[in-house]
């Protein structure tokens, strides 16, 4: 069977690394044309059952534009989606042209927003249902939640696969050597804090946020000389500083770690104009993540209400690049990490906090809807109360839990590198038998 490809996001996600440094060494290919999608078309073989087409930017461009431009009807068009969520109108437009006919298109879905098609759930549902019907379209995600659902495979691969071609392709820097990843540098760093959390924007309904900040602050956690609490004074002031009102806090002890400078210049206008983040934003959160031990994370998607659109990133996948143990402020994000594979570090969370999790996985199973609000309302007094506990370990204690961590971050990296160099989209299909049977039969 053919494949097009048409992306350079695709670059790594169709075959594996492995597959495509075989067709570099036998087809004498340039690996710096597959990271381009080739400058000018050209195909190799993976296995007997697969012949692989990279075409010419001009043709992901007809794609986008071009109203009239027919796809071939002799093979299978892998399209990427969007990396951060915005509205293709390109995609939608090959849904609608090309639904249920005899043009086979795979969209490999992924992105490192909340959702894949659109920037809404109830378009994106509407998208996905559309393909689950079709009878010559597919859907390969990173949506983990997003189960049973006739044409469509989740992998964990176009997780860690987004974050990087994030990096590389949209903004034009590169996340992975700017958070030190893979280069032993985390543990080594001394550390001068225990725990670490950073606010952003309080306005943003994520209940989860303003929820854990209330609890510490109540039980004495922020301010605690071993906790790294940063927030930015240009963002929310008003509700920071009645929050030091109702808590007893002087406001200018409270931001003594202003991180405002760090999003200064972070604007979707400067992104529009510069097609990069600023580097003072990625190169002041990486110094964040250095300065202490574990960090406590709230995803992107804590507030989204429907579960099947929650899933992590880069928010995660950046400690687990770096080896740097963490705690999701979510206790369904605490699910949601284990079914892409990686290993929840229970040693901090406790059995009191894993068994509420476990509730929690109940009620997901049974498909009943959990507010933001009930979730908080049960987990974080639990949740605040723990990192008190942490906080409160005797040195020899800490050091102990530590090393335990440790052992779960190398474990983590190993299979983040497993995902990322050795799994493919391709392998999916070729063990999926009603995917295997549609495609390549």
């Amino acid at each position: 069977m053919k494949f097009y490809l048409y992306s350079s996001p695709a670059y790594g996600l169709l075959t594996s690394f492995d597959e495509l440094d075989y067709a570099v060494k036998i087809y004498g290919v340039n690996s710096n044309q597959l990271r381009i999608a080739g400058d000018t078309p050209f195909t190799f073989h993976c296995g007997n059952d697969v012949e692989i087409v990279y075409r010419r930017e001009d043709h992901y461009h007809n794609l986008n534009n071009r109203k009239d431009f027919d796809l071939e009807s002799d093979g299978i068009h892998v399209i990427k989606t969007q990396i951060l969520g915005h509205y293709s109108n390109r995609d939608t437009d090959i849904i609608q042209k090309y639904y249920n006919t005899n043009i086979k298109v795979l969209f490999l879905g992924g992105n490192l927003e909340q959702f894949i098609f659109s920037n809404n759930p109830i378009d994106d549902r509407m998208w996905i249902d559309k393909i689950s019907s079709s009878e010559n379209m597919f859907l390969i995600h990173n949506i983990p939640l997003l189960e049973g659902k006739r044409n469509t495979l989740f992998t964990p691969k176009m997780a860690v696969m987004d974050y990087v071609m994030m990096g590389r392709e949209q903004f034009e820097t590169r996340f992975i050597d700017i958070f030190y990843a893979f280069k032993d540098i985390f543990p080594k760093v001394k550390k001068d804090y225990r725990i670490g959390f950073h606010i952003g924007g309080l306005r943003n309904k994520v209940m989860d946020r303003e929820t854990l900040l209330k609890e510490l602050m109540e039980l004495g956690v922020i301010g605690m000389d071993k906790f790294y609490y940063t927030m930015s004074s240009r963002r929310d002031t008003d509700i920071h500083q009645q929050f030091c009102i109702d808590y007893g806090y002087d406001y200018n002890e409270y931001v003594k770690y202003d991180n405002a400078d760090i999003e200064a210049d972070l604007s979707l206008d400067w992104q529009k104009r510069h097609r990069y983040i600023p580097i003072n934003y990625t190169s002041g959160l990486s110094q964040n993540n250095l300065r202490s031990e574990i960090e406590l994370v709230y995803e992107t998607n804590l507030q989204e209400q429907e579960l099947i659109f929650k899933k992590i990133t880069e928010k995660t996948l950046k400690l687990i690049m770096l080896g740097k143990p963490f705690l999701h402020i979510d206790p369904l994000f605490y699910l949601i990490s284990k079914k892409y594979g990686f290993k929840p570090y229970d040693n901090l969370y406790g059995m009191e906090l894993i068994q509420l999790a476990d509730k929690f996985t109940i009620h997901l199973h049974q498909n009943t809807t959990l507010s933001v609000e009930e979730i908080s309302s049960e987990w974080m007094p639990l949740f605040a109360k723990r990192v008190k506990y942490l906080m409160e370990l005797s040195e020899k204690d800490w050091i102990s839990l530590i090393i335990e961590c440790r052992y779960i971050s190398q474990q983590n990296l190993l299979i983040w590198k497993d995902l990322f160099y050795n799994h493919s989209v391709l392998s999916h299909i070729r063990t999926n038998p009603h995917l295997y049977s549609n495609l390549l039969v």
